[in-house]
């Protein structure tokens, strides 16, 4: 897979043709890009020092999928991570993991963008309505810090959302918290259920 970016990057950009039109417009507006890094984390904080800026450090890089650069509007792909982790995957496994890494980190810069500070004060509390498997993967106050975790929330909640249109259309789905489920549409532009 190494030797076919195209393929891993066609396949990010896919799962952002698959959002919203309102969100793709959002995205683009605001001139979110997506990358691939090969040499993760280096290759991230390499491109921080080109820039002369703060770099994030390895730690917080450490085994992530992606990272939604703030500051330079990018969201960057570990490539090696998602190249090793698809190998040996159907194409439509293939697809669905990227998809769903993907619709994680734009969630992150759609989230950052749409929600206002009295939302972001919410965050710690918004993690407790998540299923125990999701509040540990973002292990607060381990990994993120209080500042941070309302939208690590919004952006897990936005790619099972996105995900699970063909499942359960743009309807909350039953172990979504309904607090949780309002917190995301108040922020995200969502398609009103009749």
């Amino acid at each position: 897979m190494r030797g076919a970016p195209d393929g891993l990057l066609g396949a990010i950009r896919a799962a952002r043709d698959a959002l919203p039109a309102s969100h793709r417009q959002l995205l683009h507006e605001t001139g979110v890009h997506e990358g691939l890094v090969w040499d993760w984390p280096d290759g991230v904080i390499a491109m921080y020092a080109t820039l002369r800026e703060p770099a994030p450090s390895p730690d917080d890089l450490d085994g992530a999928a992606a990272a939604w650069l703030r500051e330079r509007r990018t969201v960057v792909f570990n490539a090696t991570a998602l190249a090793q982790t698809a190998d040996g995957l159907t194409p439509a496994a293939r697809r669905s993991l990227i998809a769903g890494v993907a619709w994680h980190e734009y969630g992150h810069a759609l989230s950052v963008v749409l929600a206002g500070p009295e939302q972001r004060e919410r965050g710690v509390q918004l993690l407790e309505l998540l299923s125990p498997p999701m509040r540990e993967a973002i292990n607060y106050p381990g990994r993120y810090r209080k500042s941070q975790v309302f939208d690590e929330v919004m952006a897990t909640v936005y790619a099972l959302m996105i995900g699970g249109v063909p499942i359960n259309g743009y309807s909350r789905p039953e172990f979504l918290a309904p607090e949780l489920h309002a917190a995301f549409r108040e922020v995200f532009p969502w398609p009103s259920i009749p």
